[in-house]
């Protein structure tokens, strides 16, 4: 049998062990995601906060997004 494990259930895997390594893949992974946040919202000209780890179940590891001024919509400049 395989299962298929995200980077977010690994982390909480690790977490849930207490493994010591645990803290420092959280802030890596949060790390690489605020990279890709802020380089996503400087090609788009919007505003993107920090990501951070919110838990497997919710969002993973996320970025907020946001316009730099109240006109127009978001989610015409992200392309997802």
């Amino acid at each position: 049998m395989t299962k298929i494990v995200s980077l977010g259930e690994m982390l909480e895997c690790l977490i849930a062990l207490g493994h010591p390594t645990a803290r420092t893949c959280q802030s890596v992974m949060e790390a690489v995601g605020t990279v890709m946040a802020e380089t996503i919202a400087a090609e788009l000209r919007v505003v993107a906060g920090a990501a951070s780890f919110e838990g497997a179940a919710f969002a993973g590891t996320c970025a907020r997004f946001s316009l730099r001024s109240k006109a127009g919509l978001l989610g015409t400049a992200l392309p997802l």
